[in-house]
């Protein structure tokens, strides 16, 4: 039995010797390394997690940069949208003003009441035996550019060589300037007013003054029917005076519905002419009027 427990203790030494003989000399060095390494490695880790945590960070910023970006462009769609509405707002809000203005409606009704005129006065011209008719031009085009297109409204933009408006394809006009003429036709021949004879102008100017006459009446309603004709005579020659006289005394009076015309003249021949006139003479100190009457009928 005591040898048995010897074998055994001897073993256990032996043991001990071959394990004391694995470990190494420099062991407690290399646990110091091994700590060393350790806690580096904890250092490394620890910046690792705060990455991680900064990488999260970054991942929930782009995530809500995302959300705020789609909410963005669902803005932005509905901001363009409006903005389309207001631009077309605008283009319309642009075209009402400009055709209420004086190159819109206002001038298209004044270019209807000169065609009116025109008619007008061109058969009292008729009625005169006159070899010409008249027409009107209210505006006088200019070398510049319309800014918006009269079709549509369509603003062109500044600087702009494009003369075809791009909305609906109308040409583009030149700006025109408010500036009346009165054009005399002749013989296929267009002259002014202002280069007629004397005796045109005054044919010219009858035409026009009872025209315009007529016009009143229509527009108001009324049956006014007196007209003032002054010093109509004095530059017409003999034949004019002739178709002058039968216009005051059978047109004006029998056709186109005057009741009463006075016409003012210093012409005795024509003062003799007409079936009631009154005559004012001159004194020193007053004048004196008598009616004087013809046989005319």
């Amino acid at each position: 039995m005591a040898s048995q427990i010897e074998e055994q203790i001897a073993d256990v030494e032996n043991q001990k010797s071959t394990l004391l003989k694995s470990i190494p000399k420099d062991y407690e060095a290399k646990i110091i390394g091994l700590e060393e390494d350790l806690v580096k490695l904890n250092s490394t880790l620890q910046e690792k997690q705060d990455t991680v945590q900064e990488l999260i960070k970054d991942i929930t910023g782009i995530k809500a940069a995302f959300t705020s970006a789609k909410e963005s462009a669902k803005k932005k769609k509905e901001y363009k949208a409006k903005l389309d509405q207001v631009d077309k707002e605008i283009s319309d809000a642009v075209y009402v003003s400009y055709m209420f203005g004086k190159n819109g409606i206002p001038s298209i009704e004044l270019e209807n009441s000169y065609h009116t005129i025109e008619e007008e006065a061109n058969l009292v011209l008729s009625r005169l035996g006159a070899p010409f008719t008249l027409e009107f031009q209210s505006q006088k085009p200019t070398d510049k550019w319309e800014a918006n297109c009269l079709a549509c409204g369509h603003t062109y933009d500044k600087g702009t060589r494009k003369h075809v408006c791009p909305e609906c394809s109308t040409p583009r006009d030149k700006r025109k300037k408010d500036e009346l003429s009165i054009n005399v036709l002749e013989n296929g021949q267009e002259k002014q007013f202002y280069m007629d004879s004397g005796g045109g102008k005054v044919l010219l100017s009858v035409a026009i003054r009872v025209a315009l006459t007529r016009i009143a009446q229509r527009n108001t309603g009324t049956t006014w029917g007196t007209l003032f004709l002054d010093e109509v005579f004095g530059q017409l020659d003999e034949v004019n005076r002739m178709n002058m006289a039968n216009l005051i005394t059978q047109t004006l009076l029998n056709e186109l519905g005057f009741e009463q015309v006075f016409l003012i003249s210093h012409d005795r021949k024509i003062q003799s002419s007409m079936a009631d006139t009154l005559i004012i003479n001159k004194k020193e100190t007053h004048s004196e009027a008598q009616w004087a009457h013809t046989l005319y009928q």
